[in-house]
């Protein structure tokens, strides 16, 4: 049976619809007669559905067939080799990239590879009578390190190196000098970070043929949605704590072991906020863009502190306004790469300019789409991929305070 056959037996029902649904509003039809006329219009809808679904096959092998036997100028013989082509719409890329910068992540699991007939690997999401087109997320918060609004960005086309001059004079000052007397001499402590581009990868999530053309949902977006906030996971994490060594220098690997320490073992008290405050230049304070970041443990335990006359030291978000939740007058970011607890020697409480960190990102986050390489599985694969790198240019401008250990 051919799609223009179908078609016709589809024009002949929809005919034979329009026939009965005015014999049953037309005047001296009974009520027994109009109750059979609506069983055979409802059967007659559900063989259009059929053949639309049989129209729909014969249109998705024929596309296929097309596909795999059309010719690949890229190659000198008949032996296929992968497709990487990017994800048809832009909208796709561009909501991945921004996951970078948003600081809640959404993640639905899929078990690979995705597919129509296994309910846990996709099937869930092919419309039934009963299905409501909306996927129930669940909910993991990252953090703010790649948000352009609390760090410094760097954007570049490509990957080479980055140098960063530094200059710490803080330690020299001006001199009384005698008449006649020599100057002296004091040289500049001049040194350079250099920030690189490493690879991050989400990993490739395959898709059926059946899943992509029968989801009710946009599939392709609700996965680049995905691995863009899996993406966004990673780099916070490295921006955070990652090592230096194959990985960007994280803010907390970029101070070193904290010389301010708590005054209790294994406690924050009060008195320990305003040291961590202090200890950073004023120089630096006065800019206005100084907060604290913590985990949200942290956010819980500091919120049952009290100052010496009792009083919360907490005080929560402005909703209404959209201002930030802020501890002793300074907003608090809060980064669940941190960590949780107030253990021997962790720093739990970091506070200072974050404007200092530098985020060098290559381009934007790229999609990826592979039409051919599992197309024998009937699969299309999908993969996002990054390059950055992360460093603290300033560690004047950034303090942290860790746990003083039991004795």
């Amino acid at each position: 049976m051919s799609i223009e056959n179908i078609n016709s037996q589809i024009a002949d029902l929809n005919d034979g619809i329009e026939a009965k649904l005015a014999e049953m509003e037309a005047e001296g039809t009974t009520e027994e007669r109009a109750a059979e006329i609506e069983a055979e219009v409802r059967a007659d809808f559900a063989k259009i559905e059929k053949l639309k679904t049989r129209a729909a096959d014969y249109a998705r092998v024929a596309e296929e067939r097309a596909r795999l036997t059309a010719a690949d100028p890229r190659r000198p013989t008949e032996e296929r080799s992968a497709r990487i082509t990017p994800v048809a719409t832009s909208d796709a890329e561009e909501r991945a990239t921004n996951f970078l910068r948003v600081a809640g992540t959404r993640e639905v699991e899929f078990r690979a590879p995705q597919s129509v007939g296994t309910n846990t690997a996709g099937g869930h999401t092919v419309a039934t009578p009963t299905l409501i087109t909306k996927v129930i997320e669940t909910l993991k918060f990252a953090g703010p390190m790649a948000d352009p609004s609390v760090v410094t960005e760097y954007v570049t086309d490509r990957g080479e190196q980055m140098k960063f001059i530094t200059d710490d004079d803080t330690a020299n000052s001006a001199s009384a000098v005698a008449e006649a007397a020599s100057m002296g001499s004091a040289e500049l402590a001049v040194g350079e970070k250099l920030l690189g581009a490493y690879k991050r990868a989400t990993g490739v999530v395959k898709i059926t043929h059946e899943l992509l053309t029968d989801s009710s949902i946009d599939i392709v977006s609700h996965v680049a949605d995905r691995l863009g906030k899996r993406m966004s996971r990673k780099v916070n994490t490295d921006l955070t704590t990652g090592d230096g060594s194959g990985d960007p220098t994280g803010i907390i690997t970029a101070l070193g072991t904290p010389a301010l320490e708590t005054a209790a073992a294994n406690a924050i008290a009060y008195a320990d906020l305003i040291d961590l405050i202090h200890s950073v230049d004023y120089e630096y304070r006065k800019g206005g863009n100084n907060a604290f970041m913590m985990h949200d443990a942290q956010v819980a335990r500091l919120r049952k502190l009290a100052d010496s006359n009792g009083l919360p030291i907490w005080q929560d978000s402005n909703i209404q306004s959209g201002a930030p939740a802020r501890l002793l007058g300074y907003p608090v970011l809060v980064n669940n790469a941190m960590v949780s607890t107030v253990a021997d020697d962790v720093v739990p409480i970091i506070f200072g300019d974050f404007k200092a960190y530098a985020f060098r990102r290559v381009g934007v986050v790229q999609v990826q789409r592979f039409d051919e390489l599992y197309a024998a599985d009937g699969q299309v694969g999908f993969n996002l991929w990054l390059r950055y790198d992360g460093n603290l240019l300033s560690t004047g401008a950034v303090k942290g305070l860790k746990i003083k250990p039991a004795a």
